[in-house]
């Protein structure tokens, strides 16, 4: 804290000159008889630190026989003698009269302004609003009044959304606003820190002759090596994974951008679907025997359930894993060569989802507690209705009247939410559904287009698709109604297939 350097002369000179600041100016007590009696006091105002010279009669001669009180706040006494104290203005004071007890006797006098440390008005942050996306950092610092050796203590209200370190580093962890406080001496400082979820896509670009698969990080991509196809995509920590298929059509998962495939390419084979669960890494997919596709689930590379025997075609499409319980929904061919919509849990069939008697496809699944939700479409007549299937229990959520398909969905809260499509005439409709209703559309119709990811983070609803837009296709990404990232120009080809935040 700032000090006052005057000397005690000093002090005693403008002490006596300084008559007016005396008890009598404002309005004091009458001094007990034989008790402390303040004639004057001076200065009248400073911040915490300041010393006070105070004059009178009968006062303690020694240090321990004079209490001295600034409004309820006792100040140190530096020395003191039957008509002289100096005292320090405490940690705490605020602005009250002077008091002097001596011998249980008390004299009240004038008022004590506490005033605020000028240094202390120059102690400030370099920033006050930061943005963070999450898992990035960014270092405060002070635009004055702190230098190199000064003590700082720095704080996060909710080391869920953000963390600081004790050199002011500030790293997201998750989306969220929080308070940065920064304490020096007596001093707080604050800064409010927004972080927004990092937004990941998988998906693939084309200028016509070649593939190229795709991650997409907050709209800027990155190539994935030997990568013929991706379906999916998943984020644990800092470690990003992406499910589906070689360049020599083999499925693979990639962590970080190292490949691993999990089948030894004697016949095509694809990873459709991700999921995570502490260090355990879960794949959904489907491998070609020869004669027909198996849907099969691996575990960290191996093998773990073969959902199908073979003896007719299937695919597993999507995985959710709660504990060591994996859910994957998908289809398999019955003898009249339709395809059933169904989920298995762990290896063994939990639900047949549509009518044997048509075609139907179940290409997400959520577990919510103890529901578990699929959505995908189902033949009627001949048109495809989206729908949606509750414990295996079916809603229509178009009336079979243009072909439909619910492509992907998300649980949070309790809220179900559901992306996917309508044909018409001209082109598709990208359609939001929240609880079985129309929440918004995403495109008029007006061209082909399709979406295949859905996120949710707190109320705001992410999508990943792609729009045909005169002879190319740009691949994006919404967030709620409004387009969030365009993730290619226009002049080539490009769709995104998986999204996830983080």
């Amino acid at each position: 804290m700032k000090k006052i350097a005057i000397t005690r002369l000093s002090i005693l000179f403008f002490g006596l000159l300084l008559l007016s600041c005396t008890k009598k100016d404002d309005s004091p007590t009458t001094p007990e008889e034989g008790g402390p009696d303040i004639s004057s006091f001076s200065p009248t105002s400073g911040p915490v630190g300041t010393e006070i010279f105070i004059t009178g009669k009968n006062f303690g001669s020694t240090v321990a026989a004079n209490t001295v009180k600034i409004g309820n706040t006792t100040a140190t006494v530096g020395s003191a003698s039957t008509t002289e104290l100096f005292i320090t203005v405490p940690n705490g004071a605020a602005t009250g009269k002077v008091s002097v007890t001596v011998g249980g006797k008390t004299d009240t006098g004038g008022t004590f302004t506490v005033t605020q440390d000028e240094e202390s008005n120059n102690v400030a942050l370099n920033k006050t609003d930061i943005e963070l996306f999450t898992l990035d950092s960014e270092t405060l610092s002070f635009a004055s009044g702190v230098d190199a050796n000064t003590h700082v203590d720095w704080s996060s209200n909710d080391e869920s959304v953000a963390i600081v370190d004790d050199n002011g580093k500030i790293t997201g962890v998750a989306a969220g606003s929080t308070i940065i406080t920064a304490i020096v001496g007596d001093n707080e400082v604050e800064a409010t820190v927004t972080i927004k979820p990092n937004v990941y896509v998988v998906g693939f670009e084309s200028d016509g002759d070649t593939d190229v698969v795709k991650l997409w990080t907050n709209g800027i991509a990155e190539e994935l090596p030997n990568a013929g196809d991706a379906s999916s995509v998943f984020v644990n920590g800092a470690d990003v994974y992406v499910a589906g298929q070689s360049s020599d059509d083999q499925a693979a998962i990639w962590k970080n951008g190292a490949i691993s495939q999990l089948t030894n390419g004697a016949n095509y084979a694809e990873a459709r679907s991700v999921f995570v669960v502490g260090s355990d890494v879960y794949v959904a997919g489907n491998d070609d025997d020869g004669d027909s596709d198996v849907a099969l689930v691996w575990k960290n590379g191996e093998l773990l359930h073969e959902l199908t025997d073979g003896t007719t075609s299937a695919r597993a499409y999507s995985i959710f894993v709660v504990g060591s319980d994996t859910y994957v929904s998908g289809n398999e061919s019955n003898e009249a060569l339709k395809n059933v919509a169904k989920i298995w849990k762990n290896d063994v069939l939990l639900h047949t989802l549509s009518d044997e008697a048509n075609n139907g496809d179940a290409r997400s699944v959520f577990v919510d507690g103890s529901n578990v939700y699929a959505v995908g479409q189902e033949e009627i007549v001949n048109e495809y209705a989206a729908k949606i299937w509750k414990n295996g229990v079916a809603t229509n959520l178009t009336d079979g009247t243009n072909y439909a398909d619910a492509r992907s969905v998300f649980v949070v809260d309790s809220d179900v939410y559901v992306v996917g499509l309508e044909n018409t005439i001209n082109g598709d409709t990208l359609i939001v559904w929240k609880n079985e209703q129309i929440l918004y559309t995403l495109t008029d119709g007006s061209a082909l287009a399709d979406a295949h990811g859905i996120f949710v983070v707190g109320s705001d609803v992410y999508v990943a698709g792609h729009v045909d837009e005169g002879d190319n296709t740009v691949a994006k990404v919404w967030k709620n109604e409004e387009v969030l990232y365009e993730l290619n120009n226009g002049s080539d080809l490009a769709r995104a297939y998986s999204i996830f935040l983080k």
